[in-house]
């Protein structure tokens, strides 16, 4: 699991735990998945800033809804 969404998941209430051998487990008992997928909107949004994205920052923050069910790519 990527270090960021790791955190971003323990952030959301799952749980991570690693035995000995490094394998991981991951647990979500009191997970929130719609926080969750908030928090990686979120990130995304702001790394977008940071590289000087700011027009896809600002798209994908208001046309971020809860109802999204696929992506569409117009054709090329």
């Amino acid at each position: 699991m990527n270090k960021d969404i790791e955190k971003l998941f323990k952030e959301a209430k799952g749980y991570v735990e690693v035995d000995g051998e490094g394998n991981r487990s991951t647990y979500t008992y009191d997970f929130d998945p719609d926080a969750f997928a908030s928090l990686i909107v979120e990130k995304c949004i702001q790394t977008l800033v940071n590289h000087g994205y700011t027009d896809a920052a600002t798209v994908l923050k208001t046309e971020f809804a809860e109802d999204w069910q696929k992506l569409e790519f117009p054709e090329i």
